[in-house]
């Protein structure tokens, strides 16, 4: 970072102050993961850097979620799928709806979610993109919170319904999915 900022290299600082957040947010620290996310994001939005600022609002979003906010990281979640959208980044938009779909999980909404993540996976085979070996243990976490839910029948189910949904159909609806979530009450929340 100090190389950085000497060399007055505003990219690489934002990019490392994201760095900095994901190993905040590794070691379990998510309020200090936060201030680097924050100081991250106001870099990449001074850059017009979508695919950083996008990024950078997902990993927050993240945080949001494991903070125990849920509408708030829902609409962190959804502002970077837009931005993923508006820049072509599908990578970014098989990212944002996983991220969409972990909130909809922990707020008990997950035949929706899992629809998300059978179309997110349809992404990431058509990119060759893989889920991120950091990111990986939370995504196998919010894959059995949702077989618990739904069980193992449902659970396929609704896989299988998002494999078969076109890109803009998902975005559509993980677009809806994420407003419903920062827009209610989570005691008035249904289970479907």
């Amino acid at each position: 970072m100090a190389v950085r900022r000497e060399l007055g290299d505003a990219w690489g600082i934002a990019a490392t102050l994201g760095n900095l957040g994901v190993v905040a947010h590794q070691s379990g620290d998510f309020t200090q993961a936060r201030v680097y996310y924050e100081e991250s994001l106001a870099g990449f939005r001074a850059l017009g850097d979508l695919r950083g600022v996008a990024g950078t609002l997902g990993n927050l979003g993240t945080t949001a979620r494991l903070l125990g906010n849920l509408p708030e990281a829902a609409a962190l979640q959804q502002e970077a799928l837009a931005i993923a959208q508006d820049a072509g980044d599908q990578v970014g938009i098989a990212t944002e709806l996983e991220g969409i779909a972990a909130v909809a999980v922990a707020a008990g909404i997950s035949e929706r979610a899992v629809r998300l993540i059978g179309a997110a996976a349809d992404l990431r085979e058509t990119t060759g993109a893989s889920i991120p070996p950091d990111d990986r243990p939370d995504y196998e976490r919010t894959l059995a919170a949702a077989r618990a839910q739904l069980g193992p029948a449902r659970f396929e189910e609704a896989r299988d319904a998002g494999h078969g949904l076109r890109l803009e159909e998902a975005v559509t609806e993980a677009l809806a999915l994420a407003q419903s979530l920062t827009d209610v009450p989570l005691a008035a929340r249904s289970c479907s």
